[in-house]
């Protein structure tokens, strides 16, 4: 059973599985993604969830980032 799970937006689900590091690295991997100009992820919503419950959530349109949205930005 998968614990983590990160979605990129138009991308869809890029990691699923039981470590916590793993999830945390690709989540961090696709929001630098995001903050780029060039390929699918460019501009894409990007979260990471652990069961059914969103940890970090980071949406490039938004002016606001939030303290939990895990990007390193």
């Amino acid at each position: 059973m998968s614990l983590f799970r990160v979605e990129v937006g138009i991308v869809g689900v890029v990691y699923s599985g039981p470590s916590n590091t793993e999830a945390e690295n690709t989540y961090e991997e696709y929001c630098e993604q995001s903050h780029g100009l060039v390929g699918k992820a460019a501009n894409q919503p990007v979260a990471m969830w652990f069961q059914n419950e969103v940890l970090h959530s980071f949406h490039p349109d938004s002016d606001d980032f939030g303290i939990d949205d895990g990007c390193g930005q």
